[in-house]
């Protein structure tokens, strides 16, 4: 996955996200079923607008912090508290995520944030991460975790494009030519069409190795298979 961030957001990066959310749309139901607008403050740096705008809340954003939901700040902070208590290493930690950072996503074992000065200075700005106690002697930290705040943040919508899609593992890359629909926001993900099958291959990683996911129809899963076994990857698959 590329390390560089979609900037500058511009007028073709926003018709690309368009796109994205149109693809999302037909690909998953349970996007279209659960999506409600979100009204992002005129504080928050662009890309967290743009993306609140376009995608709003949904099954695939369920982990994020919508700016328009104080409870899910609040929730955030408190497990935050509560690792205090764990360890008071934390301590110094919480005033300074109280006072300058966003909560963009958390869950019980690390906080997704962003500086609120660097959200006044960039469009796109960084993430950090902060972690769950886990009784090691370092000292916890703030550490970094994301170059681009709307590229973190996309990722979630573009797992609906193959929500619904059976998938292939694969440990090599397979000799597929790929279309590139969005070459800003997901660099790592392309589309093809293999003897009338279409299919999504993105890069993931398979038994904590660089590896590629190829994802189609439930029904043509057996073509899939055929077409790699016939160009010798059929050792290199995991379903």
């Amino acid at each position: 996955m590329s390390s560089r961030p979609p900037e500058p957001l511009d007028d073709e990066l926003r018709a690309e996200l368009l796109r994205l959310r149109q693809e999302v749309e037909l690909a998953c139901p349970p996007y279209r079923a659960s999506r409600r607008d979100v009204a992002a403050p005129a504080h928050l740096p662009l890309a967290l607008r743009w993306y609140w705008e376009i995608y709003g809340y949904s099954a695939l954003s369920q982990g994020y912090a919508a700016p328009d939901d104080p409870d899910s700040r609040a929730t955030a902070l408190g497990t935050l508290a509560d690792w205090c208590q764990r360890d008071q290493r934390y301590g110094e930690l919480q005033a300074r995520v109280e006072v300058d950072h966003e909560v963009i996503a958390f869950d019980d074992d690390e906080l997704v944030l962003m500086s609120r000065s660097r959200g006044r200075m960039e469009d796109d700005p960084p993430l950090v991460v902060l972690r769950a106690p886990t009784g090691a002697a370092e000292a916890p930290d703030l550490e970094p975790y994301a170059i681009s705040a709307m590229r973190f943040l996309v990722s979630g919508v573009v797992r609906g494009l193959w929500s619904e899609l059976a998938r292939v593992l694969l440990t090599t890359r397979p000799p597929i030519e790929l279309e590139q629909p969005f070459p800003r926001v997901a660099m790592h993900v392309g589309r093809a069409e293999l003897t009338g099958v279409p299919v999504w291959m993105a890069e993931r990683l398979v038994r904590g190795r660089p590896g590629f996911a190829v994802y189609c129809r439930t029904h043509e899963v057996e073509a899939l298979d055929a077409w790699l076994i016939e160009r010798g990857l059929g050792d290199e698959m995991l379903v």
